[in-house]
């Protein structure tokens, strides 16, 4: 065995530390996309719930008898609504859905009672 004066050791060192940049930019990168599949999951839980409790309110508005606010429970988090007269034969339902995992997300729609349909859907 012959003596190499340190040139092992030096390209272990260089291999070494290429191998541990790649190993905590794969890491960074892993928590980035997690954080993004988080958000994104509770931005389409909250639509969901959005739009379960516009057909649940839609129902409650075709029966004659109606509260004017109350709380929708689904199993992904619950949604308050509230129904306001607009006009003379329209009301209008605004919704506050919170989801399970967090997120927040707001919608009214206008209802119009002669047809029984929604005129106007927004988000807010």
């Amino acid at each position: 065995m012959r003596n190499e004066q340190g040139y092992v050791f030096f390209s272990t060192l260089i291999i070494l530390s290429i191998v541990l940049v790649i190993t905590v930019n794969s890491i960074n990168l892993y928590v980035t996309e997690k954080s993004f599949v988080d958000k994104t999951e509770s931005m389409y839980i909250i639509d969901h719930l959005l739009f379960l409790a516009k057909m649940d309110a839609s129902n409650i508005l075709k029966e004659e008898e109606s509260e004017d606010a109350g709380v929708f429970l689904y199993e992904k988090g619950n949604v308050v609504y509230t129904i306001e007269l607009v006009g003379l034969e329209q009301v209008k339902v605004s919704f506050i859905a919170f989801g399970n995992k967090g997120g927040k997300g707001q919608a009214y729609f206008l209802y119009n009672l002669s047809e029984n349909k929604i005129t106007k859907w927004s988000e807010i």
